[in-house]
């Protein structure tokens, strides 16, 4: 589906890509797929400096998910989002500390 944009006259109109990019290998693809910038979410909340470490490390992956809550502590996530992210189907381990 990708390519039916990407191949579009496109004026200076600009494609991205968004929807669970959690390696350094998916964004590299999408953008060798002729989009001009990829978005993160998931990624950035796991790794904060996520585009630093796919630029340091071409094979970087994302942490696998769910995560534990105090992954998610240590990257300094507070509490109340923490709860916000227990919302996300998978994301944060349900009987994690």
């Amino acid at each position: 589906m990708l390519s039916v944009f990407t191949s579009l006259p496109r004026k200076g109109v600009r494609v991205g890509a968004a929807g669970k990019i959690m390696s350094a290998q998916r964004a590299g693809q999408l953008l060798d797929e002729g989009c001009d910038f990829v978005l993160i979410g998931r990624a950035g909340i796991l790794q904060r400096d996520f585009p630093l470490q796919v630029k340091k490390n071409p094979v970087y992956d994302s942490p696998e998910l769910p995560v534990r809550a105090q992954y998610l502590r240590d990257g300094g996530m507070s509490e109340r989002f923490i709860n916000h992210m227990r919302g996300w189907p998978s994301f944060v381990q349900r009987f994690s500390v």
